[in-house]
């Protein structure tokens, strides 16, 4: 009962408490922390997704891609400080969605001044150049003896000067050799440069037909010295017996790969003769042919020499026989020099070509 009583009392001195001393409580309820004002309903909040724009927004919320300055303009506290860099995660205050009117047709639009949008936008593929198909390879044919070819010339080169002697009197002249020349008139020698050395011959008939002057090269010399009355020169090559009285001509270094060309289909003509004048050519041997630069014929191009098993018909491809095949590796306009790539058997003066 004791432990009653004591109960009731102390509630009563809590009411009594409560009673006198209210201003307490409402001062605590007072200091309660009052809640954050709720966004305007006119407003619209978003959050931005990674690849977002302005431009993107402005189009996905208020129907218009061109509105997005309205966008920066109320987000200043955000802040935004450049329109064309927003990120992830930014919250951004939208503007109230403007319906769109049905019945009234959109204006024309006007261009205007370009955004540069693309700075968030995706990158665009890669542009790739166009696929070029590579050229067939080009086959070639390796001479090495190529600047010993001489040719047949309409007209004769006309020489810079001729070798008249050799120092040592030397019968033969030949490699490291030193010469004398007397130079062309109206020409002028220069010291260091090479000169190819060629013999000229009397002209060459095709039948009653003159078609030129052989050039036979001999050799390579340089110049030493240009003190009259005779320029000085040292024999650097030697292809063959090189004589007095030989001529020389600036020298003319060819490349010994020989790119393969078509040739003119159906091209006949024959071999002249050999380069060296020898009676019996075969393979690797050089020689003149009847057809030229006029007939199309071109260095690279290469043609079958054959022989017709009844020479009393015509000539056709079933009753040719293949003696061998040749490459052309110098052309002038009406002859061309040639090498005996194959032979098959002895080849001789006359002997018919067709282009392959």
């Amino acid at each position: 009962m004791n432990r009653l009583m004591f109960s009731d009392r102390k509630k009563w001195i809590l009411a009594v408490i409560w009673l006198l001393f209210p201003v307490g409580l409402w001062a605590a309820e007072g200091k309660k922390e009052s809640p954050k004002p709720e966004p305007s309903p006119k407003d619209e909040y978003y959050t931005v997704q990674k690849g977002d724009t302005l431009w993107s927004i402005s189009k996905k919320f208020l129907n218009s891609p061109w509105k997005w300055p309205t966008i920066w303009d109320q987000n200043k506290d955000v802040p935004i400080p450049d329109p064309h860099w927003i990120y992830p995660g930014q919250r951004i205050r939208l503007i109230p969605r403007q319906p769109q009117a049905a019945a009234v047709p959109p204006p024309a639009p006007v261009a205007p001044a370009p955004l540069p949008v693309e700075v968030m936008s995706p990158s665009p593929p890669p542009v790739r150049p166009p696929v070029i198909p590579k050229p067939p390879k080009t086959a070639y044919y390796t001479f090495s003896k190529i600047n010993q070819v001489g040719f047949i010339r309409k007209e004769p080169v006309m020489p810079e000067g001729m070798i008249v002697r050799v120092k040592g009197e030397k019968n033969n002249i030949s490699q490291w050799d030193t010469v004398y020349i007397s130079e062309t008139k109206g020409t002028t020698l220069v010291v260091g440069k090479r000169y190819t050395i060629f013999r000229p011959s009397d002209p060459i008939k095709d039948g009653a037909t003159v078609i030129g002057i052989q050039h036979f090269l001999t050799g390579v010399l340089e110049i030493t010295n240009t003190e009259p009355p005779f320029a000085t020169a040292k024999i650097i090559e030697s292809y063959r017996p090189i004589l007095i009285n030989d001529r020389i001509m600036p020298y003319n270094d060819r490349s010994p790969r020989i790119p393969i060309v078509e040739s003119p289909k159906g091209l006949e003509g024959k071999i002249l003769f050999s380069e060296e004048s020898v009676k019996v050519m075969g393979e690797f041997s050089t020689a003149f042919i009847n057809k030229g630069e006029q007939d199309g014929v071109a260095i690279g191009q290469q043609y079958t020499i054959y022989k017709p098993f009844n020479l009393k018909q015509n000539v056709s491809p079933i009753n040719r026989l293949k003696l061998g095949s040749l490459i052309v590796v110098h052309v002038e306009q009406q002859t061309a020099t040639i090498l005996i790539t194959n032979s098959e058997t002895d080849i001789y003066d006359g002997t018919p070509i067709l282009a392959q």
